[in-house]
């Protein structure tokens, strides 16, 4: 690493020179305005006002008579999450219409994508969506409304003898994988480029915190999903017993969980972060007691009532592993 001193200029301004390979690679002209961000670590960052022309990102990808959709979906869904600008999708002339709903699929799957050439041999796929239009912690925020209003009404199904609910829960879990996914990509690409790290208000700290607390979230929404399924099983005539009374307490409890815990991202207040940890400590144990004292009183519904609370035992220790996403990631308060 190359170091250089600091000269000191009038009497409060402090001066370190550019190195003269940097200014002419980036065409730096006397006078010239430069961005400056101070980061979290100590350190400064430099940014031109003209940015070089970048090659486009991008990934071949082949289909080959060996590629299953399932296999081409999930190589797509890898290059989009890596940050990929562009993708080319070779088909195999074979399985070109089953290659071909696939690409669909994956467009309409994802944030920002759409088909921008294609003809009997290749698709070509790009983003073509502003970075700064959705911001990451904008987007976990909105991860964190549908998986709240998910929740809610997958707990209020418990005991009811509902089973068609599930369906518009699937539609809003669809809704926050494509946020998730976002997510994920927006930190591959601030890893590759830190400079934007200041457009999108984050440090790179704060966007680890912001992946992992979303996957999480994620999960949370798979689950209730799960819960959904199951809750409206567990008394099919409609008439709740004890133990299902007692499950759905204990649910509205876990979603009080979720929402402190979400605060307590939002807020980075390791603090509360603690105290949700405990009180999600606290629920896990209910549920496992629950468990352990057996499903009395619906024999008939045994299944469904361990999957409804073998999910609700999830959400609790999601809910913990996000508050201690909080904890290891807030900044230090100085003390005195």
């Amino acid at each position: 690493m190359e170091s250089r001193k600091v000269q000191q200029s009038g009497k409060s301004s402090f001066v370190v020179s550019l190195p003269s390979d940097w200014v002419k690679a980036y065409g730096i002209e006397k006078n010239e305005p430069l961005g400056m961000q101070v980061n979290s670590d100590g350190t400064i960052s430099i940014f031109p006002s003209q940015q070089p022309a970048q090659p486009i990102s991008q990934e071949v990808v082949v289909c080959s008579h060996e590629c299953t959709p399932d296999g081409l979906l999930r190589r797509l869904i890898g290059a989009y999450i890596r940050g990929c600008e562009a993708i080319d999708v070779r088909f195999n002339a074979k399985s070109y219409k089953e290659q071909h709903m696939v690409v669909s699929d994956f467009v309409s799957m994802m944030v920002g994508i759409e088909i921008v050439d294609e003809d009997e041999a290749h698709i070509r796929v790009r983003d073509i969506m502003d970075p700064g239009e959705m911001p990451m912690q904008k987007t976990m925020a909105r991860m964190n409304l549908i998986t709240k209003k998910m929740l809610m009404e997958s707990v209020s199904l418990i005991g009811q003898g509902c089973t068609d609910a599930s369906k518009s829960l699937k539609r809003m879990d669809n809704e926050v994988d494509r946020l998730w996914w976002l997510v994920a990509r927006k930190h591959n690409i601030l890893l590759s480029s830190p400079s934007l790290a200041g457009a999108e208000g984050i440090t790179l700290q704060q966007s680890s915190a912001c992946v992992l607390a979303s996957r999480l979230v994620e999960r949370i929404a798979d689950h209730a999903v799960r819960i959904s399924i199951f809750a409206g099983q567990i008394c099919p005539n409609g008439k709740p017993t004890a133990a299902a009374l007692r499950l759905a307490q204990q649910g509205n409890e876990c979603i009080h969980a979720y929402e402190q815990g979400m605060k307590a991202y939002s807020t980075l207040d390791p603090a509360l972060a603690e105290q949700t940890i405990v009180l999600s400590h606290g629920l896990s144990a209910g549920f496992k007691k629950i468990m352990s004292e057996g499903v009395r009183g619906i024999p008939s519904s045994t299944v469904a009532f361990a999957y409804t609370l073998e999910s609700l035992l999830r959400v609790a220790e999601y809910t913990a592993a996000i508050c201690e996403t909080v904890i290891d990631h807030a900044p230090a308060k100085e003390k005195g």
